[in-house]
């Protein structure tokens, strides 16, 4: 990857703009962490990098900059720019070109997204990133209240920070996010869940829930932040909270709904184990506190896990009664697959076929 990273900044360069990877990805480069979330700002406008590279897949000539696809790698690449207005704290709708790297990481909102990778994979650091770095806190890149003022999705962001990399909150920006938080009620319940979810999905959640605990922010966010329990899929935290202003996917909704069912039911009860996923069932039994292996275990000794397995069909079943009534067939399905279940027939096509009679 930092091979085709030096590529591309080299290519730039080679057509004489300054061109820097800046922003999570050297953050994680500096922990030793893996980051496929590529940036780079340069000194190149996008008629200069149309020019530079053909592999063009988007452009947002509002942001001045270009999404390339470069050897399997997608990269954005913006141009030198400083914000000079915002609308409403929720996101910048005028920026103006700029002839430096500084003047460009000027905007940037904390220190820590601050570094800066040459094509000689040198790191810059202008704002003392790495000083923040060493030391695990997340801090406003100037004062948090104006930072936080022009933008408000940077409270979730500075949230989101602190937890997934396991960092502190500085303290002025803890009492600019008291002093502020009112303004995450005109931020779009879509925003909030992108980070939120991120948040969520964090190995470290619990300390991330804690701290949207500790700022209080139920009212702005709509939601009930009650303690709750933590598990290995973030739609098991959206389950427990109450979440209706929040839209999902249709996948997304799906599982929500039936982790809510399955808290309520019995989770060793065969039938319900045979019903569902066993995914979802993993997140059932945590947010009931059961332990999995139970659970498992239990689901393991059904004797069937799926209706491919009954050893009668629905055609059989026709050719036996002599009957096409859909309903009816799918009713005696239904009940040879339940006492199946419940070890109460024996599952062979002979065995099925004779109880079928004697119901006849």
């Amino acid at each position: 990857m930092l091979k085709v990273i030096k590529e591309v900044l080299t290519k730039i360069e080679n057509k004489g703009f300054q061109a820097y990877v800046v922003g999570g990805f050297v953050r994680d480069y500096y922990l030793g962490q893996i980051s496929n979330d590529i940036d780079i700002c340069t000194r190149a406008k996008i008629t200069d990098l149309k020019d530079i590279f053909p592999q063009i897949v988007s452009i947002n000539k509002e942001y001045g900059s270009v999404v390339i696809e470069y050897k399997k790698l997608k990269i954005q690449i913006t141009t030198f720019r400083k914000d000079i207005a915002y609308h409403r704290q929720l996101k910048q709708i005028k920026a103006e070109y700029v002839l430096t790297l500084a003047e460009d990481l000027k905007r940037r909102d904390f220190t820590i997204n601050t570094l800066c990778l040459d094509k000689d994979l040198n790191i810059i650091d202008m704002f003392n990133a790495r000083e923040d770095l060493n030391h695990k806190i997340v801090r406003t890149l100037g004062n948090p209240d104006t930072r936080l003022k022009e933008d408000s999705l940077r409270i979730l962001r500075a949230i989101r920070l602190a937890t997934v990399l396991n960092f502190s909150l500085d303290s002025k920006l803890k009492q600019a996010i008291k002093d502020n938080k009112e303004l995450l009620s005109s931020l779009s319940f879509y925003r909030q869940k992108n980070e939120l979810d991120k948040i969520f999905a964090s190995a470290h959640v619990k300390y991330g829930l804690n701290l949207l605990q500790e700022f209080k922010l139920d009212k702005e966010l709509k939601l009930n932040l009650k303690p709750v329990v933590v598990t290995s899929n973030y739609l098991g935290i959206w389950a427990q909270l109450d979440c209706n202003q929040y839209e999902f996917t249709s996948e997304e909704a799906k599982t929500i709904m039936i982790i809510n069912k399955l808290i309520r039911l019995d989770l060793t009860d065969p039938y319900v184990l045979y019903k569902h996923d066993l995914k979802w069932l993993k997140i059932a039994s945590e947010i009931r506190n059961m332990a999995w292996s139970k659970v498992l275990t239990q689901y393991q000794s059904l004797p069937i896990k799926s209706s491919k397995e009954i050893k009668i069909s629905f055609t059989d079943i026709e050719d036996i009664l002599k009957v096409n009534d859909k309903r009816q067939i799918k009713q005696i399905y239904n009940d040879i697959e339940q006492k199946i279940l419940y070890n109460k027939l024996n599952n062979n096509y002979l065995t099925l076929k004779n109880y079928i009679l004697k119901k006849k």
